[in-house]
């Protein structure tokens, strides 16, 4: 008898091990096919997800499948209606949760205005955008190097001077034409990089492209889509908390905390990222976890430079912090650029599938 049991044990385990294999196969499916094409491994068909239109340094896409096991369960039960991201940036992280996981109402906000207005024209005026970029591409094809720069040089030059009276706070068509100039200057720019002075202008010099691509009408399309349904905020995090309940999902994707002196960048906004405000931003990852919503943040591992700076050990002491490798190129010392590892931060246990 003894013997019966145990094989029925065993079958048993087995087949729920074989339950447990089929449903993450299923599910690896749907994210993988996801996951190729916000790495842009997948063709250009119509059924292809729609991906970030900005390039942005320090995007999360290479960390994605890392995130994926450690979502929340309730994202992929139902549990969390509501997404909310208050440093959007490139937006990985929002186009893979929103399509991943879709029909969720979605927040997001960051605090440089250049990046706001384009995506609230990605939003609401795509169509006017593409053509304008269509016209952008036309130009530049016909073009030999000195007259790509010196379209380059133009449009950046007129973007910061019309700065300095462009209103920010009333949507208007010069939003379109801005937003063209910068997705423009985004994708001609050296090294994709969006960075800005103290004075906010934008100042990253000419990047020698055979053949960049200005407009990508299919995505964009996707995009404005994905937008509907979407608060586009500017402003500091602390504005998202009235957004939050306990049916959200809060990603926390702050400027990072510089290992060093060379890998310093924190060009994305004119007010930069201090260590006062990661200790402000740990106040409103409170804040979150004490409305009983779900929130994650990733930020550097200072320990990659330094094995006692327990910085975000300390700061984070009550919360689960994993460590997950990930490779950064914006360090201005090439031999210090390579795989490093990244700390998250969760208010809660990851994701586990349900059999």
């Amino acid at each position: 008898m003894r013997k019966e049991c145990s094989l029925s044990s065993i079958e048993r385990q087995a087949i729920l091990t074989s339950l447990f294999t089929v449903r993450m196969e299923v599910m690896s499916t749907n994210c993988n096919a996801l996951l190729r094409s916000l790495r842009r491994k997948r063709s250009r068909s119509e059924d292809e997800y729609a991906k970030p239109f900005f390039k942005w340094a320090g995007g999360k896409t290479q960390l994605l499948q890392e995130f994926y096991f450690r979502f929340p369960a309730e994202l992929q039960s139902g549990g969390l209606d509501r997404y909310v991201e208050p440093f959007i940036g490139g937006g990985a992280v929002f186009f893979f949760v929103m399509q991943l996981f879709p029909g969720k109402e979605s927040v997001i906000c960051d605090a440089n205005e250049e990046l706001v207005l384009t995506y609230r024209v990605v939003q609401q005026d795509v169509d006017a955008l593409i053509d304008i970029l269509n016209e952008y591409q036309a130009r530049y094809d016909i073009l030999e190097e000195p007259g790509r720069k010196e379209m380059y040089l133009k449009i950046r030059s007129d973007l910061n001077d019309q700065r300095k009276r462009f209103n920010f706070s009333s949507y208007d068509n010069s939003w379109i034409e801005r937003a063209s100039q910068l997705l423009f200057l985004n994708k001609t720019c050296f090294n994709g990089l969006f960075r800005v002075n103290s004075r906010g202008e934008f100042n990253v010099p000419f990047g020698k492209y055979g053949n960049p691509g200005i407009v990508n009408e299919s995505n964009l399309h996707k995009a404005s889509d994905l937008l509907k349904n979407t608060t586009i905020l500017h402003g500091d995090f602390s504005c998202c908390l009235e957004f939050v309940t306990d049916h959200t999902f809060v990603y926390l994707d702050p400027p990072y905390r510089p290992l060093n002196t060379s890998s310093k960048f924190t060009g994305y906004s004119s007010g930069g990222f201090s260590d006062q405000d990661q200790i402000r931003l740990k106040g409103f990852f409170d804040g979150v976890d004490s409305i009983g919503a779900k929130v994650m943040l990733s930020n550097s591992d200072p320990k990659n430079e330094d094995p006692t700076d327990h910085f975000f050990d300390e700061l984070y002491q009550q919360y689960r912090i994993e460590r997950v490798l990930a490779t950064r190129m914006i360090n201005s010392d090439a031999e210090k650029r390579g795989t490093i590892s990244e700390i998250v931060v969760m208010n809660y246990q990851g994701f586990k599938p349900v059999i």
